[in-house]
Protein backbone atom coordinates (compact mmCIF):
# COMPACT_ATOMS: atom_id res chain seq x y z
CA UNK A 1 0.00 0.00 0.00
CA UNK A 2 1.49 3.32 -1.10
CA UNK A 3 0.42 6.56 1.22
CA UNK A 4 0.50 9.56 -0.19
CA UNK A 5 1.61 12.98 2.19
CA UNK A 6 1.44 16.56 1.47
CA UNK A 7 2.49 19.57 3.73
CA UNK A 8 2.70 23.39 3.27
CA UNK A 9 4.78 25.94 4.75
CA UNK A 10 5.01 29.59 4.33
CA UNK A 11 9.00 30.59 4.93
CA UNK A 12 10.54 33.68 4.64
CA UNK A 13 13.83 35.83 5.25
CA UNK A 14 13.90 34.34 9.27
CA UNK A 15 14.26 30.97 7.33
CA UNK A 16 12.17 27.61 8.81
CA UNK A 17 11.41 24.17 8.43
CA UNK A 18 9.12 22.07 6.58
CA UNK A 19 8.11 18.63 7.24
CA UNK A 20 6.77 15.85 5.29
CA UNK A 21 6.40 12.06 6.70
CA UNK A 22 9.88 11.31 7.88
CA UNK A 23 11.80 14.03 5.76
CA UNK A 24 12.85 17.63 6.82
CA UNK A 25 13.46 20.37 4.38
CA UNK A 26 15.42 23.16 6.79
CA UNK A 27 15.64 26.49 5.35
CA UNK A 28 18.54 28.76 7.33
CA UNK A 29 18.07 32.58 7.57
CA UNK A 30 18.37 34.55 4.32
CA UNK A 31 17.89 31.66 2.19
CA UNK A 32 14.89 33.34 0.83
CA UNK A 33 14.35 37.09 0.00
CA UNK A 34 10.84 37.24 1.13
CA UNK A 35 7.63 35.59 2.11
CA UNK A 36 7.40 32.06 0.27
CA UNK A 37 4.79 29.15 -0.08
CA UNK A 38 6.41 26.38 -0.25
CA UNK A 39 4.98 22.55 -0.49
CA UNK A 40 6.05 19.01 -0.48
CA UNK A 41 4.92 15.99 -1.76
CA UNK A 42 6.41 12.22 -0.47
CA UNK A 43 5.04 9.08 -2.06
CA UNK A 44 5.94 6.37 0.36
CA UNK A 45 6.69 2.63 -1.51
CA UNK A 46 9.73 1.04 -2.14
CA UNK A 47 11.66 3.88 -2.97
CA UNK A 48 11.98 7.29 -1.69
CA UNK A 49 11.43 10.69 -3.50
CA UNK A 50 9.59 14.09 -2.37
CA UNK A 51 8.90 16.57 -4.66
CA UNK A 52 9.12 20.49 -3.74
CA UNK A 53 7.19 23.53 -5.11
CA UNK A 54 7.73 25.71 -6.78
CA UNK A 55 9.29 24.31 -9.28
CA UNK A 56 12.81 25.90 -10.34
CA UNK A 57 12.83 28.12 -6.77
CA UNK A 58 16.44 29.12 -6.51
CA UNK A 59 17.77 29.82 -2.82
CA UNK A 60 20.99 32.24 -2.17
CA UNK A 61 22.90 29.34 0.07
CA UNK A 62 22.19 25.47 0.37
CA UNK A 63 19.00 24.41 2.43
CA UNK A 64 19.31 21.37 4.29
CA UNK A 65 17.33 18.15 2.97
CA UNK A 66 16.94 15.05 5.01
CA UNK A 67 15.35 11.70 3.64
CA UNK A 68 14.79 8.82 5.60
CA UNK A 69 15.16 5.84 3.86
CA UNK A 70 13.81 3.37 6.02
CA UNK A 71 11.44 1.51 3.62
CA UNK A 72 14.45 0.92 1.49
CA UNK A 73 17.39 -2.20 1.97
CA UNK A 74 20.26 -0.41 0.98
CA UNK A 75 21.80 -2.96 2.43
CA UNK A 76 25.81 -2.12 2.83
CA UNK A 77 25.77 0.44 0.10
CA UNK A 78 26.40 3.71 -0.62
CA UNK A 79 23.31 5.99 -0.01
CA UNK A 80 22.98 9.14 -1.86
CA UNK A 81 20.60 11.83 -2.50
CA UNK A 82 20.10 12.90 -6.35
CA UNK A 83 18.10 15.46 -8.29
CA UNK A 84 15.74 14.14 -10.70
CA UNK A 85 14.95 16.07 -13.78
CA UNK A 86 11.29 14.84 -14.98
CA UNK A 87 10.77 12.90 -11.82
CA UNK A 88 13.01 9.50 -13.51
CA UNK A 89 15.89 11.10 -15.05
CA UNK A 90 19.09 11.58 -12.46
CA UNK A 91 20.46 15.13 -13.29
CA UNK A 92 22.49 15.95 -9.89
CA UNK A 93 23.94 13.84 -7.56
CA UNK A 94 24.12 16.69 -4.49
CA UNK A 95 26.86 16.17 -1.93
CA UNK A 96 25.41 13.56 1.10
CA UNK A 97 26.17 12.44 4.63
CA UNK A 98 24.94 9.02 5.20
CA UNK A 99 23.48 8.21 8.81
CA UNK A 100 22.82 4.35 8.41
CA UNK A 101 22.08 3.88 12.11
CA UNK A 102 19.14 6.26 11.68
CA UNK A 103 18.57 5.27 8.09
CA UNK A 104 18.47 9.10 6.84
CA UNK A 105 20.78 10.86 4.30
CA UNK A 106 21.07 15.07 4.55
CA UNK A 107 22.14 16.72 1.81
CA UNK A 108 22.68 20.43 0.95
CA UNK A 109 19.88 21.44 -2.49
CA UNK A 110 19.97 25.01 -3.70
CA UNK A 111 17.06 24.60 -5.75
CA UNK A 112 13.50 23.15 -6.14
CA UNK A 113 12.00 20.23 -7.84
CA UNK A 114 12.37 16.44 -7.09
CA UNK A 115 14.90 14.46 -5.38
CA UNK A 116 15.38 11.10 -4.37
CA UNK A 117 17.60 8.38 -2.41
CA UNK A 118 19.66 6.40 -4.83
CA UNK A 119 22.44 3.43 -3.70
Amino acid sequence: MTTEQWNTANIGPKGGRLNVGPHTLVIPPGVLRSQTQLSAHAVRGNHVRVEFSPSGLQFTQPATLTLNYSVCKPAGKSVQVVYLKNDDKITETEPSKDYPQYKRVEASIRHFSSYAVAY
